[in-house]
């Protein structure tokens, strides 16, 4: 079976932007589609509903331009803790200057001749746990206050590591564990606002347990919902907040915050193979390429992170400041695809299993599995995938087949949501490809942009329930 044209050359791991002010500037979205962007996050930590509703729009309409399906994930904000409003252009912290942190929302005002600056906390059960000796850490670590004395009147802090501090970045208190709700008043709104608009996937920022993941996938409803582990209490869990949800995201910001950066590199290759087991989607975030907000190139470190991401079994990697607020968004995405390419075309990447993958668990499971041994031991064009609810593909992504997943889905809701699936190059099929193998064939051809002769392709059916039924081989 090798006549036919060579293997289509495709990029496996999914490429993901965060959207911000650097990324509404006049070209910046095309030349981000053009670099290889695969998917789009949404940060309802920042922006007003109208800020999402826009980009989306855009997003949406570059989209159709390049004739791809581009999901877009609106990230809740969580119980995340943050500073108060402080004066425009921040405070600049210095090493051994005395800070006081008092409870409210500021902006506070300018301190009388001796005496500390303070720092706003609208959570005032967050100043309760202080304790003498105690760090707070803000900015994702950046800034270290050690406390001197807490009282009635703030908790009195001397500054370790300064910086400057500007309004709304994150505070935390790393060992404690606060009575705080998964899902905020604001949470809520954006989930309505988001379902009402069209997201296509949510995240569950600060997942905790499986029962709070539960409780936010019920409300996503429909919209498949990814849980982020960035917090030490999601570890002990972190199983059953798996098994609860689409996928995970881990979120090394916060969770090296909690944890100590010494943790995350295991942790997170942990994570990783823990969703590779079970089938979920595994997405990688925060400081892929960091020096990047404010540099044309990475470091070596980012780019070997990246690389090491990519052979852990990634199905994407997220750039986060980089592209929402970094002076260089387009050379940080052109940057990843090219460290992505280079990683997918070793012999290295195509011989070495990223983690151990999902056991079968069912017909389904049992039938992408054979039809992944398949692929592997034929010389076959692609593997095509007709499938209802998307499922079929995703359970075939599942086993990191080396050649490319044409999934021709009956909408494009489906269609972007198979989008997120390592190696998954989704299409939305007319009724024709819905019951021709020949027809089917044709459009993976135009898809995969597949020149030469004809080609051997697997094609795998699914029932209506959009399960895997059937497999054959289709020359075409």
């Amino acid at each position: 079976m090798g006549d036919g044209p060579c293997m289509a050359e495709i990029r496996r791991t999914k490429l993901w932007a965060t959207l911000g002010p650097s990324t509404d500037g006049p070209g910046v979205l095309v030349k981000l589609f053009e670099a290889g962007l695969s998917a789009v996050r949404l940060n309802m930590s920042h922006g007003v509903p109208a800020d999402h509703a826009r980009r989306l729009a855009a997003v949406r309409r570059m989209a159709a331009r390049f004739g791809r399906h581009v999901p877009v994930l609106f990230d809740l904000c969580g119980p995340k803790i943050r500073v108060g409003r402080l004066p425009d252009g921040g405070l600049e912290l210095v090493r051994h200057q005395a800070v006081r942190l008092t409870a409210g929302e500021g902006p506070a005002g300018a301190p009388a001749g001796g005496q500390p600056v303070e720092i706003p906390v609208p959570v005032p059960v967050l100043l309760a746990q202080a304790r003498r000796g105690l760090q707070f850490l803000l900015k994702d670590g950046l800034i270290r206050l050690r406390v001197v004395r807490a009282g009635s009147a703030g908790v009195l802090c001397e500054v370790e590591e300064g910086g400057v501090l500007r309004s709304r970045q994150g505070i935390a208190l790393p060992g404690t564990r606060l009575p705080l709700p998964a899902l905020t008043a604001k949470d809520l709104s954006d989930l309505a606002f988001g379902r009402r608009v069209g997201a296509d996937v949510f995240a569950l920022s600060f997942a905790r347990s499986a029962r709070d993941v539960r409780r936010a996938a019920k409300l996503a409803g429909e919209v498949p919902l990814v849980a982020k582990i960035e917090r030490p209490e999601a570890l002990d869990e972190l199983e059953g907040i798996i098994g609860a949800c689409a996928g995970v995201m881990v979120a090394r910001g916060d969770l090296g915050v909690e944890l100590g950066p010494e943790r995350v590199p295991l942790v997170q290759k942990e994570v990783l193979a823990a969703a590779n087991r079970h089938g979920k989607l595994a997405i990688l975030a925060t400081q892929m390429l960091a020096s990047m907000e404010e540099s044309p190139v990475p470091t070596r470190a980012e780019a070997t992170d990246v690389a090491n991401a990519v052979l852990d079994g990634a199905d994407g990697l997220l750039l986060t400041g980089e592209t929402a607020g970094g002076k260089h968004p387009v050379a940080a995405m052109r940057m990843l695809a090219r460290i992505v390419d280079e990683v997918e075309r070793s012999a290295l990447y195509r011989t070495h299993p990223a983690a151990p993958l999902c056991a079968a668990e069912g017909p389904e499971d049992a039938l992408a599995a054979a039809a992944a041994g398949l692929l592997a031991e034929q010389r076959l064009a692609a593997l095509v995938v007709l499938s209802r609810s998307g499922r079929t593909a995703a359970l075939l992504s599942d086993h990191r087949p080396m050649v490319p997943i044409v999934a021709l889905a009956p909408e494009p809701v489906t269609a972007r949501r198979l989008a997120l699936q390592w190696g998954v190059v989704p299409a939305v099929r007319g009724a024709r490809e819905g019951r021709d193998a020949a027809a089917a064939v044709a459009c993976a051809r135009r898809v995969l942009r597949l020149g030469g002769g004809p080609a051997w392709f697997g094609l795998l059916h699914g029932d209506p329930r959009g399960s895997a039924r059937h497999l054959s081989l289709v020359r075409g």
